[in-house]
């Protein structure tokens, strides 16, 4: 008797799109939060903030950055699952 593969209505193309806009949402993030850091950079140059606030803040959107990374990681290595 020969097994039935059910996909249950779930088209594989339109989850490797889905894949792949998660994939671009992520980079966009991280490169948002590179602009911060260079705001941030920027703010220190003028003055306005100090080295430690600098500091603490650049640590803050490093964390996000890695972590944004580390799920975009997760997401490339389900794409190539799927290829």
């Amino acid at each position: 008797m020969k097994q039935k593969e059910n996909n249950y209505g779930v088209n594989k193309m339109s989850f490797e799109t889905r894949l792949q806009k998660g994939i671009d949402k992520k980079e966009a993030q991280i490169e948002k939060e590179k602009q911060k850091i260079d705001m941030l950079k920027e703010k220190l140059d003028s003055g306005k903030i100090t080295r430690a606030t600098f500091n603490i803040k650049k640590q803050q959107h490093e964390v996000k950055i890695k972590a944004m990374s580390s799920r975009m990681r997760v997401l490339q290595g389900l794409f190539t699952k799927e290829k």
